[in-house]
């Protein structure tokens, strides 16, 4: 399994994902995985469907886990809207405070 940290075999969307949280968070650590081999099947599937972000950041640092949810999802607001046909299905969220 591979992730952004690699740059090898990454979709493109792993690939828009890890330049927006890059340029706006500049993390420490930024995991990218894609899961959506677990997903087969299911509502949504698709080959670039489901992703795991595990990030570290600054700006995370006094917020709460819910805040910190927030700035992610609205950084990625145009990948998750499930109005967009090319929209990712799924995004869960560790963050490393």
């Amino acid at each position: 399994m591979e992730n952004s940290n690699s740059f090898v075999n990454i979709g493109p969307k792993e690939a828009i994902l890890h330049h927006k949280l890059q340029e706006f968070f500049n993390p420490s650590q930024l995991i990218i995985l894609n899961e959506s081999y677990k997903h087969k099947g299911h509502q949504g599937f698709g080959a670039e469907s489901h992703f795991h972000v595990s990030i570290e950041a600054e700006v995370f640092k006094g917020k709460t886990t819910l805040a910190c949810h927030r700035l992610v999802f609205d950084v990625l607001r145009v990948e998750l809207d499930q109005n967009n046909p090319g929209s990712i299905h799924a995004l869960s969220l560790t963050i490393i405070k």
